[in-house]
């Protein structure tokens, strides 16, 4: 049985550390992360957004 994602919310900074253990997960290597992390400390991040399923993050858009 296929169930769906819940809703899409923001993410919170208590969820950074999932984020960036996902784009590691995601990429060959951890540019992906370092990025999100940089254009989150020079105030450049337009929006980052998280689908949450069964728990965890599936979808990061940004």
């Amino acid at each position: 049985m296929v169930v769906g994602p819940d809703y899409t919310t923001n993410v919170a900074e208590a969820q950074f550390d999932e984020v960036e253990a996902l784009l590691k997960a995601a990429f060959p290597t951890d540019a992906e992360a370092r990025l999100v992390r940089r254009l989150r400390a020079d105030g450049d991040m337009l929006g980052e957004f998280q689908k949450p399923w069964g728990g965890r993050s599936a979808a990061i858009l940004r």
